[in-house]
C-alpha cells in the first residue's frame, strides 16, 4: 500500500509495505492501580490505527526478586492485566517471548504522593477583559495551591501539569453555525514562580517560552527535589483562563491537576519526548526518544517505569462569561503586565491541538 503526503512545493509517496514495525512495550506501573501493560507492533506515522498485535507472547512480571511471578490474567487486545496491584518499594521485571524475540524491563514504585490542602481561587481583574482585545473573549487566573510532603530518604523527581476537556457546541462565524468540539488537552499552560520548583538547579522541563518577571508559561513542570528534599512544601500553579463568549450555554471546561512522582527512567523519556521534531512525535514511538526496554539485548521502543500518580478535579464556578461578571468577586491579578503576552502565547499554543468534531 502507499500513502501519500504532500505540500504546495511538494508530494512524498510512502510505501507502507516497506515501512519495518518493531515491537514496542510500554507500561506506567503505579501504586494502588491493577498492574497492566501494552505490548504491540509500532504503527505507521501517518494512521490512528494501534499497531499489530504481537502473536501469542508469553509475558511474565517478577515481583521483588521472584518472590511472586505474574502471568496475565485478562487481555484486552494489546492490552495485557495482571491480577496484581503494586505498592510502594516493589521492584518490577517483565520478560517477554514473542515471534522469536526477548524483550526485557524493569523498574520499581515510587513512594505514594503525599498532596494536602489543596486549595484554589479565582482572579477575576476588570483591567484584564481590555488586555484579550477580542471582541468574543477575555482572559482571567486561577491559582491552585498544594502542600507536597517529600521524602528525606531518597531522590524524588516530580512531574506536574494541567489537563484541560473542552465540550459543547461553539458558533462558527465562517460557517454561519454551532459546531460541536469536544477536545482534551493534556498539557494546558500555566505559570510557576516558585525558584524551589522551576530554579535552574531542580527544573528539568523547558517552558514554552523564557519570560522575566515569573511570567514565564509551562505546559509542565519536571522538578527534582533537590529544593525540597524531606519538607512540606507549598506550591502554587496559575491557571490562565482564556473565556470565548461564542460559546452556546452549557459548554464544559474541566480542568484537572495531576501530579506524578517519577523515577529517571520517565524522566529522560518525557524529555526525549518534549525535545522530538514535530515529525518524529507523529510516531508511536518518536524516533531517538529514550527507552529503558531491551529486544533482544538491544535497545528497544517504549517505557516500563513505575510512578506514583495523583490527580485532582479543578472546579471553576460561576465560569466568568460576561453574563456572570457581577456575580464574581473582582481581586487584582498578580499577572497583569504580562497578560498581554499570555493572551498571545496561550491562543498560539491552542491552534496546535486538532478540535475533534
Amino acid at each position: 500500500m502507499a500513502t501519500l503526503f504532500w505540500s504546495c512545493q511538494k508530494m512524498v509517496e510512502f510505501d507502507t509495505d516497506q515501512v519495518a514495525s518493531q515491537l514496542v512495550l510500554n507500561s506506567l506501573p503505579s501504586d494502588g492501580q491493577r498492574l497492566f501493560l501494552n505490548f504491540a507492533y509500532s504503527r505507521f506515522f501517518l494512521t490512528d490505527q494501534p499497531g499489530p498485535t504481537a502473536s501469542s507472547p508469553d509475558i511474565k512480571i517478577s515481583v521483588n526478586n521472584g518472590s511472586l511471578i505474574l502471568v496475565p490474567d485478562l487481555v484486552a487486545g494489546s492490552n495485557y492485566f495482571f491480577p496484581y496491584t503494586p505498592v510502594a518499594g516493589d521492584s518490577l521485571a517483565v520478560t517477554i517471548n514473542a515471534e522469536g524475540h526477548l524483550v526485557t524491563a524493569s523498574t520499581r514504585i515510587p513512594k505514594p504522593l503525599q498532596i494536602s490542602n489543596i486549595r484554589y481561587y479565582q482572579v477575576w481583574d476588570r483591567s484584564m477583559h481590555s488586555v484579550a482585545k477580542a471582541i468574543d473573549s477575555s482572559l482571567n487566573f486561577c491559582i491552585i495551591s498544594f502542600d507536597l510532603a517529600d521524602p528525606a530518604e531518597e531522590d524524588n523527581y516530580y512531574y506536574v501539569r494541567i489537563s484541560e476537556r473542552d465540550s459543547g457546541e461553539v458558533y462558527s462565524s465562517r460557517h454561519s453555525r454551532f459546531e460541536k468540539v469536544d477536545t482534551v488537552y493534556p498539557r494546558s499552560m500555566f505559570m510557576c514562580d516558585d525558584p524551589k520548583v522551576v530554579g535552574d538547579d531542580v527544573r528539568l522541563s523547558a517552558p514554552v517560552v523564557e519570560l522575566p518577571g515569573g511570567y514565564t508559561p509551562y505546559d509542565c513542570i519536571i522538578c527534582s527535589d533537590k529544593a525540597i528534599s524531606g519538607t512540606n512544601h507549598r506550591i502554587a500553579l496559575y491557571l490562565p483562563i482564556l473565556v470565548d463568549t461564542n460559546e452556546a450555554a452549557g459548554f464544559i471546561h474541566q480542568f484537572t491537576l495531576h501530579v506524578e512522582s517519577i523515577n529517571a527512567d520517565r524522566v529522560k523519556y518525557l524529555l526525549g519526548v518534549s525535545s522530538a521534531t514535530g515529525l518524529a512525535s507523529a510516531f508511536a514511538e518518536p524516533a531517538g526518544v529514550y527507552s529503558n526496554v531491551t529486544v533482544d539485548g538491544e535497545p528497544g521502543l517504549g517505557l516500563f517505569s513505575g510512578i506514583s500518580h495523583r490527580s485532582y478535579p479543578i472546579e471553576i464556578t460561576p465560569w466568568p462569561y460576561p453574563q456572570n461578571l457581577s456575580k464574581i468577586a473582582y481581586g487584582t491579578s498578580p499577572f497583569r503586565a504580562g497578560s498581554d503576552l499570555m493572551y498571545k502565547i496561550y491562543s498560539i499554543k491552542k491552534q496546535y491541538v486538532t478540535r475533534k468534531m
